[in-house]
This record gives C-alpha cells, sequence and structure tokens, in this order.
C-alpha cells in the first residue's frame, strides 16, 4: 500500500471520527434547480461527474488539493491538536506528496474508469439525476465535510457513485475520497 493512500485514510480518520454525531440534515437538490445555498456543492459534484463523462485526468487530479491546499488541511488539524499530528510530519507528508500524489491519482483514475465500464456504464449516454450529501464538521477541526453520493442514469439503468468525501476550502470543495461506483436499478 502506497504511503500516500496510507496518510490519506489517516488524515480522514483523523478528521471525520465523529461523522456520525456531528451529521446535519440531508440536503438534495437536482443540479438543474440549483438552489443557491447549493451552489458550491453543486458545482463539485458536476465537476466530478463531468471528469468521468470526459475521461479527463487532468480535470479529476485538479478534483483534490494542491500541495499548498494540502498542507492547510492538514495544518487545521494541527491547529486543532489532532492526536498523532506534529509539523514535522506534516513537512514529511508534503515531501512525499509532492512525488507521489500525481501518480497515485492518475492510478485510481484509470482504475474508476475500468470499473464503471465494467458495470456498464456509457459516460456519453449518462444523464446526472441529483447530488444527495450530508455536511459534517468533525470536531475539533474547524472544516466543513461532504459526505455524499452522485445519482445519475445510462441508458435505462441507474447508478450512483457512492462514499464522495470532500473537504471545503475558500476555492470550493477538494475531493478526498470516493468508494465506488455501482449499479442500483433497472429501467426508468
Amino acid at each position: 500500500m502506497k504511503l500516500l493512500h496510507i496518510i490519506t485514510a489517516a488524515f480522514i480518520t483523523i478528521n471525520c471520527y465523529t461523522v456520525a454525531a456531528q451529521t446535519t440534515s440531508m440536503k438534495s437538490g437536482t443540479i438543474s434547480q440549483v438552489k443557491t445555498a447549493q451552489l458550491k456543492e453543486d458545482n463539485f459534484a458536476r465537476t466530478l461527474l463531468e471528469a468521468f463523462k470526459n475521461k479527463n485526468l487532468d480535470a479529476w487530479i485538479a478534483l483534490f488539493p494542491n500541495n499548498d491546499e494540502y498542507k492547510g488541511i492538514l495544518q487545521a488539524g494541527l491547529a486543532a491538536k489532532a492526536e498523532g499530528l506534529t509539523q514535522q510530519i506534516i513537512d514529511d507528508i508534503i515531501v512525499r506528496r509532492k512525488k507521489e500524489a500525481a501518480a497515485e491519482y492518475a492510478k485510481r483514475f484509470n482504475n474508476y474508469c475500468a470499473l464503471a465500464d465494467s458495470v456498464g456504464i456509457s459516460w456519453k449516454d449518462v444523464v446526472l439525476e441529483k447530488f444527495d450529501f450530508a455536511d459534517v464538521y468533525p470536531e475539533p477541526v474547524k472544516l466543513k465535510y461532504l459526505d455524499g453520493a452522485i445519482w445519475f442514469k445510462c441508458k435505462k439503468k441507474h447508478f450512483v457513485l457512492d462514499g464522495i468525501q470532500a473537504v471545503e476550502i475558500a476555492s470550493g470543495y477538494k475531493l478526498q475520497a470516493l468508494a465506488e461506483f455501482r449499479q442500483v436499478g433497472d429501467g426508468e
């Protein structure tokens, strides 16, 4: 297992250990009927789905925090006194991330594209249905996270892109994790 994957998993664990207790009410909205309060969230969902629809690796990589943004997220954990996190660990993570992140993100993207192909997703026929998400405010970190799923159809089958975790930063949301594509229904 690559160090980046371990670090990402550890970071999510550090910052999301109170997800269930901190989750606010679920929000749902179709992309075609964007509510002002959901504009950032819906833009994130649309951008994520478009990266797959266009098979655009650069757009996929741009969904993740860059090195400065990632360092800022880790610094928020340090400021909140996240257990085991020190400035030296953050510095080491960033050095390693600079070397490995792009290749790891490319590998994940290719794996997700292969998974989508294996469950019968034809991207030219994908129609977005909705983005369901919960706002998550893990304590003691002062960052907003999303835990969500993108629902879409392809021809007459329905699918979900599930296990989406993202963190809000000044420029919008940045992807932290994605679990799977799966078919959830046949027919209309």
